[in-house]
């Protein structure tokens, strides 16, 4: 199959969920055949840092990437879509630290991609094909990650917070052409109980109910409401928090 790009240019601005700092991504067709390069815009040079596991600095509750002391946060979203598109070749620019959270999903960045037009270019199409089973285990957070050979992208995911709010849940991709239309509206989510600890991390500044669904796992008390107003913008539709 051949590679393919994006016809015109488009950009999206808005806050970052981590930094709560104001960022703008300028999505660029490439007509080499070079994966997907981010372009770090600062002190008045580029960096360019590709979208590749190696490039991975942290994952904590978002995906980073780094090279030569610049970063960018939260990338995960906009690979997602890029991803499902069938998308070989970018390039995106970012002004900031951190991609857009706009609502907390996928769904900004399909319609923009789908917007911008698709096209094929020359080269051929790279894989990466899995031959035997795969298991990794990361005991810290007890997640687990299995690879199986198949003759087609599927994914089986299985969550299970033992929390009496949100239990087990599963869901499975069997088509990735379905993942526009059926999973890009799915958004980010996370428990009240949770809030204050990620706040003391230095995460979630730009966080609210316009970007994120937060569940309430415990009583919210009017003692809980006054402290979160002071370190995030819950105070708008705090009856909006499932369960309150």
């Amino acid at each position: 199959m051949s590679r393919k790009t994006i016809k015109n240019p488009f950009s999206l601005n808005g806050v970052g969920l981590h930094t709560g700092r104001e960022s703008k991504i300028t999505v660029m067709p490439m007509e080499e055949n070079n994966g997907i390069i981010f372009i770090k815009k600062t002190n008045g040079f580029d960096i360019e840092i590709k979208a590749d596991v190696k490039n991975v600095t942290t994952t904590i509750r978002s995906t980073t990437i780094g090279k030569e002391g610049a970063e960018i946060k939260t990338i995960e979203h906009l690979l997602a879509a890029v991803y499902a598109l069938e998308i070989d070749d970018l390039y995106i620019e970012v002004e900031g630290d951190e991609i857009p959270i706009l609502d907390g999903s996928s769904r900004y960045f399909c319609e923009n991609i789908k917007n911008a037009g698709i096209i094929e270019k020359e080269g051929e199409k790279e894989y990466f094909v899995v031959d035997d089973l795969f298991e990794f285990k990361y005991a810290e957070t007890g997640s687990e990650y299995i690879a199986l050979p198949c003759d087609r992208f599927e994914i089986s995911a299985l969550i299970d917070f033992k929390s009496p709010v949100v239990n087990k849940q599963f869901a499975e991709i069997r088509d990735i052409s379905t993942f526009c239309d059926e999973f890009a509206d799915c958004r980010t989510f996370g428990f009240f109980s949770e809030i204050e600890s990620l706040l003391d991390q230095g995460l979630i500044k730009g966080g609210s109910l316009d970007n994120a669904i937060v569940i309430a796992d415990k009583e919210i008390t009017k003692q809980d409401i006054k402290r979160f107003e002071k370190k995030v913008n819950l105070e708008k539709s705090m009856s909006k928090i499932r369960g309150y």
